[in-house]
């Protein structure tokens, strides 16, 4: 697999159509925690009337489609240490098999920004085309019709469709909130787009 660098960050050229929550480990961007994110989580366990139920009843019943939902892996560091990077997805498709357990798929939501269409773009990292479909989202807020609200810029891979069962979830604080139709058609649009070949290096959602 070839690798290039920018800005001192090495990015994987290729990246699979749709993959698994694995691949997602190994190649998606994780979405950062900050000391804001850590309050953001607390406040909204105690104050959000909606956070606090979708909390309190998740009993492993499936998330919905339209449903941004945290995956969580635990890796080791050269030191020995464990860490967890969390994985915001957004829910695309959510099916139960016979056996009880739980399917999704969807894309990844990261704000780790300097990999995003937009900053690649200013930065003139335009010789390959593995960024193209990791759409520049201004403020995360934007995208929600409920759920906790941050400012926080981010991107959405619209090039990765990950698979993943309810095995792959963090223990905790899974529901991180639901898309507006207004962003779930924006998706979409970009989804079609880039399955036609058509560039979409400069398409932000910029609200």
């Amino acid at each position: 697999m070839k690798i290039r660098k920018i800005n001192e960050d090495t990015f994987m050229e290729t990246k699979p159509e749709v993959g698994t929550f694995e691949d997602l480990c190994k190649y998606g961007s994780g979405w950062e925690v900050t000391e804001w994110n850590l309050f953001e989580d607390l406040f909204n366990s105690y104050y959000d009337e909606e956070y606090v139920k979708l909390e309190e009843e998740y009993t492993g019943k499936p998330f919905k489609v339209g449903d941004i939902i945290m995956t969580m892996n635990s890796e080791t560091s050269s030191s020995g240490s464990n860490f967890t990077t969390p994985h915001r997805i957004y829910v695309i498709t959510s099916t139960v098999d016979k056996d009880g357990i739980q399917h999704y798929s969807g894309y990844q939501l990261s704000s780790a920004i300097k990999k995003s269409n937009k900053y690649i773009m200013q930065d003139g990292g335009r010789d390959s085309n593995w960024w193209k479909s990791n759409i520049y989202i201004n403020n995360y807020s934007t995208i929600l019709e409920r759920g906790a609200k941050s400012p926080t810029p981010a991107f959405i891979d619209l090039g990765t469709r990950y698979t993943f069962t309810n095995k792959d979830l963090a223990e905790g604080g899974v529901w991180k909130g639901h898309v507006s139709n207004e962003f779930a058609d924006f998706a979409k649009d970009i989804r079609d787009k880039l399955r036609r070949g058509e560039d979409t290096s400069e398409i932000y959602w910029e609200k």
